[in-house]
């Protein structure tokens, strides 16, 4: 795996963190064929003990690295996410169907970029992703779709 690719590809949550101070976490949870999204902190206090950024396991990676993160990461910083869309396999085998099976969320901003955080995205490294739109495989964009949870 490229440097680069670290932020993207390597395993782990993804904290997001908004002007007030709420930050948000993304994880993939294979019990259930989904990622899922918690409050670590809620204008500034923590919610999750540890909060991400305070947990002795995870090594912080930040969007701005520019040996560990794509340029587009450190870009969104600042910029005004506009949409949330879940994200769910066109068709799934019976097992899996009986799961929530929500693999993904597709965040869109007002510049024009996007990224999905989800698992089965990508053929390297580990399975959950933090991936721009443009390179998650055109095959891959076929076996998906989005469910919008909100539009500004």
């Amino acid at each position: 795996m490229e440097n680069s690719s670290a932020f993207s590809l390597t395993y782990g949550p993804l904290g997001i963190a908004f002007e007030n101070g709420t930050v948000i976490g993304i994880a993939e949870e294979p019990s259930l064929n989904s990622v899922v999204i918690w409050v670590d902190r809620m204008n500034g206090a923590d919610v999750r003990h540890p909060a991400m950024d305070e947990d002795p396991d995870l090594f912080e990676i930040s969007a701005t690295d520019s040996e560990f993160a794509g340029a587009l990461f450190g870009q969104l910083i600042g910029d005004k996410l506009i949409a949330l869309a879940i994200v769910k396999p066109r068709s799934m085998n019976a097992l899996l169907s009986a799961l929530p099976s929500e693999v993904g969320l597709c965040f869109s901003f007002e510049s024009g970029k996007k990224f999905i955080a989800g698992r089965g995205l990508h053929r390297e490294g580990g399975d959950f992703a933090v991936i721009e739109y443009e390179k998650i495989p055109e095959l891959t964009k076929l076996e998906i779709i989005e469910e919008p949870m909100f539009k500004t």
